[in-house]
């Protein structure tokens, strides 16, 4: 940036901007249940059907979760799965029920984004949060990384439609 012809480095927070992780299939996600032991691994996980993932490889301070869907009023859970770069095994974070709010996710208003993310079975050390403005507004999920670098989100039990799961984060 500059000031008065200088160049001056600017040395705030680096914000990473929205991205979409993957859309959990709502017809995996209403036959299943929470992940079971044998399932916990990230390889086993990830080839469902009814789970998406990220890698990151920047170094994020914290994420920040957000939940599409195509219609208003509708349901699902899903569990947010965290592990370490280099590692075999997840450790769940939280258990996250979504309702789907009217605030348009896009332009033609095709996509609506949740306006509810009701937080249970936090098993996380650090922050995590859950942002629920309710009457139709956008909700988010805010979390500490704790330098973890993969993210694995798990739908199960109440899948009414698909769910699209976006991520930005703060460095």
């Amino acid at each position: 940036m500059a000031i008065n012809n200088e160049v001056v480095a600017y040395t705030g927070t680096q914000q990473l901007p929205w991205q979409t992780v993957g859309i959990i299939d709502a017809a995996a996600g209403n036959a299943d249940a929470a992940l079971g032991v044998s399932e916990r691994d990230f390889a086993t996980a990830n080839a469902l059907a009814n789970c998406v993932s990220i890698a990151v490889d920047q170094d994020i301070s914290s994420a920040e979760i957000r939940a599409i869907f195509a219609t208003d009023d509708e349901d699902a859970i899903f569990d947010i799965w965290g592990m370490r770069k280099g590692g075999l095994y997840m450790a769940r974070i939280c258990t996250v029920t979504a309702k789907a709010g009217q605030q348009y996710a896009n332009a033609d208003g095709s996509l609506v984004y949740a306006d509810t993310l009701s937080l249970t079975n936090a098993l996380w050390a650090a922050t995590v949060a859950s942002i629920i403005p309710g009457a139709n507004h956008m909700a988010r999920v805010i979390l500490d990384m704790w330098s973890w670098k993969t993210l694995l989100f798990h739908g199960h039990t109440t899948f009414d439609e698909n769910v699209i799961i976006q991520m930005a984060g703060t460095s």
